[in-house]
């Protein structure tokens, strides 16, 4: 049995309706709200891959953390419960530097 379930993109900040199907568990298709006053039904082609990127084998899907030096690019993976304890700690190390030390970015 096929469900729909009403979200949002996130991919850019425009934040389109999207109608997700589902079928088993498992999302088999992504279409335009249609009665989504902005898209009006329409997507972006970044969305139109979106069941390609969910399930795709390079989707992340665990925690990495930084080794050694960041300009190397090498990460490995740690667990949940480190990811949540390092966080905060690197939140706080960074106050130090003020407050133009971090940067939010998406899409």
């Amino acid at each position: 049995m096929e469900k729909v379930k009403k979200s949002f993109c996130r991919i850019c900040d425009t934040c389109c309706g999207i109608d997700i199907f589902v079928k088993n568990g498992v999302m088999v298709n992504v279409e335009g709200m249609k009665e989504d006053p902005l898209n009006q039904g329409t997507l972006s082609a970044k969305v139109n891959v979106g069941v390609q990127i969910m399930y795709s084998p390079k989707h992340l899907n665990f925690p990495l953390k930084q080794i050694g030096e960041w300009w190397k690019g090498k990460r490995g993976r740690i667990s949940w419960d480190e990811a949540l304890k390092t966080i905060p700690w690197e939140f706080e190390e960074l106050k130090k530097y003020g407050a133009w030390a971090l940067a939010w970015d998406w899409g």
